[in-house]
């Protein structure tokens, strides 16, 4: 079993895949909340505040119809942060080719709220940011 952050994490994302909107009434995210963007997508663009992960999604609903970000694992570093690693998929509003992308967001926290989100175009990326040669067993 996961830690009190990752569960409440683990909710989150469902409930954001469910309405496209986190659920204020967690209070995960702090005030101060800030959300990085990878960096290969629109200039590593940092979204701040609770509303950070609906104004990315609307951002990404820009370029992509029927957005979904969908947590398939979460991971407890032992140094504190949580990774989830997320598969996020739509069409493309221009193309209508469907559109599927593996991504690792790193989460950091302080006590029980989130202050940081990392997007990283992949787990490697990720993997490499941490300082870390492979993911622990989680």
């Amino acid at each position: 079993m996961g830690s009190q952050n990752a569960e409440r994490l683990r909710a989150g994302y469902e409930a954001f895949a469910a309405s496209g909107n986190w659920p204020e009434g967690q209070k995960l995210l702090a005030e101060d909340f800030e959300l990085h963007q990878d960096p290969i997508l629109d200039d590593a663009r940092v979204f701040r505040g609770t509303g950070a992960p609906a104004e990315l999604l609307a951002l990404v609903g820009g370029a992509v119809s029927e957005p979904t970000v969908e947590a398939e694992r979460l991971i407890d570093l032992p140094t504190g942060e949580i990774v989830a690693f997320v598969c996020v998929s739509g069409r493309g509003r221009a193309s209508g080719i469907a559109i599927t992308r593996q991504q690792a967001h790193v989460w950091r926290f302080d006590g029980d709220q989130a202050r940081q989100m990392t997007v990283h175009g992949s787990p490697a990326e990720a993997l490499k940011s941490l300082g870390l040669d492979e993911w622990p067993d989680g």
